[in-house]
């Protein structure tokens, strides 16, 4: 099945069980026509691709619906997205590129906001262990903000699943209070294929693993206030 077909069945199939979710397309090489339908669906764009980018944000999609996952991309390449995207990085060298890279753009008293990629299990550069270096790191940084958390999810078993999105919930608060920042996006990540197959199979553990997501979803709409996003 075409990626994105079978990423808007996920959506539709999921739209009628979640409450006060959006959802995340992981792009590649991305068209006018995809974008259109993305847009129609109210989704976001998550992508690596430079290209990808400047084609959506011309086509009228905002800046807080695009993100762009920094890797190995030339300072050139992300100059040419800025004010365009959300960058998430993922280690302390990426988050200084960009704070370095905003620095030049950005005007004088403004931030520039971005999203960093977590890990639940520590398996990353940014996880709990490094959290009281992250804050350190962000209160050195003169041009830039963390915004958003988007959480790498390992899940392999039903139980991991289960409970994943009260994990990565517990944790972002647990981040929100450390950081010099407030968090407004989050990113429930690799959990969209489980969520959906869950909402059809429906057995115990599948609506076990929906029910905690709607109630992450509820307690968000209680204290937290944050946008919630899932891919």
């Amino acid at each position: 099945m075409n990626k994105l077909v079978n990423f808007i069945k996920q959506v539709n199939t999921l739209s009628s069980t979640l409450e006060n979710y959006y959802y995340i397309y992981t792009s590649n090489n991305i068209n006018q026509s995809d974008i259109k339908k993305l847009k129609e669906l109210k989704c976001a764009i998550k992508t690596n691709i430079t290209e990808d980018i400047l084609t959506a944000y011309n086509e009228g999609v905002s800046r807080d619906d695009l993100y762009y996952i920094v890797n190995a991309q030339s300072d050139d390449e992300i100059r040419s997205i800025f004010g365009k995207c959300r960058y998430v990085v993922s280690d302390f060298y990426q988050l200084e590129k960009i704070n370095s890279i905003s620095k030049e753009l950005i005007k004088k008293g403004f931030l520039e906001s971005i999203a960093i990629s977590f890990s639940l299990d520590n398996n990353s550069t940014f996880c709990k262990e490094n959290l009281s270096k992250l804050s350190l790191a962000l209160k050195n940084a003169d041009a830039i903000a963390v915004r958003g958390v988007f959480f790498i999810c390992n899940a392999t078993t039903d139980n991991e699943y289960i409970n994943y999105m009260k994990s990565a919930y517990e944790t972002a608060k647990e981040i929100a209070s450390t950081l010099p920042c407030k968090i407004t996006f989050i990113n429930f990540g690799s959990c969209i294929d489980s969520l959906s197959k869950a909402s059809l199979k429906k057995s115990n553990s599948d609506l076990q693993y929906i029910q905690n997501t709607n109630l992450v979803s509820y307690l968000n709409t209680t204290s937290f206030y944050s946008r919630f996003l899932i891919s």
